[in-house]
C-alpha cells in the first residue's frame, strides 16, 4: 500500500507541475490580450509593456514545448526574435515600431 501511495503522490505532483506551466501560459496570453484590447497591436500606447508581455508568452510557450516533448527534441531557446521575424514576414509594409515589436527601446 505504501508503494502505491508513493506512486500516486508522485503522479499528482507531476500533474500539478505540468498544470502550473499551462496556467502561466494562459495568464501570459491573457495579459497580452488585455493589452491589445480592441485597438490591436498598432494602437498600443505602452509598447514596452506590450513587448514584455509578448516576451513572457513566448517564454511560456517555449518552456511548454521543451517539457512536452518526450523525445527530448523540444526547444526553449527561441526568443521573441522569432516572433519579430514572423511579424516582419507577414506584414512587410509595417515597421517593427508600428507592430509593437521594436525591442530596441
Amino acid at each position: 500500500a505504501a508503494l502505491e501511495h508513493g506512486y500516486i503522490a508522485s503522479l499528482i505532483e507531476i500533474e500539478d507541475r505540468a498544470r502550473q506551466l499551462v496556467l502561466r501560459a494562459v495568464e501570459a496570453e491573457q495579459r497580452l490580450s488585455d493589452l491589445e484590447g480592441s485597438k490591436g497591436v498598432v494602437g498600443l500606447r505602452n509598447k514596452n509593456r506590450y513587448c514584455d508581455a509578448q516576451r513572457d508568452l513566448v517564454a511560456c510557450v517555449a518552456k511548454l514545448n521543451s517539457v512536452a516533448n518526450c523525445c527530448r527534441k523540444g526547444r526553449d531557446d527561441l526568443g521573441c526574435d522569432i516572433l519579430d521575424g514572423a511579424f516582419a514576414a507577414l506584414s512587410p509594409s509595417l515597421s517593427s515600431q508600428e507592430l509593437g515589436t521594436d525591442r530596441s527601446a
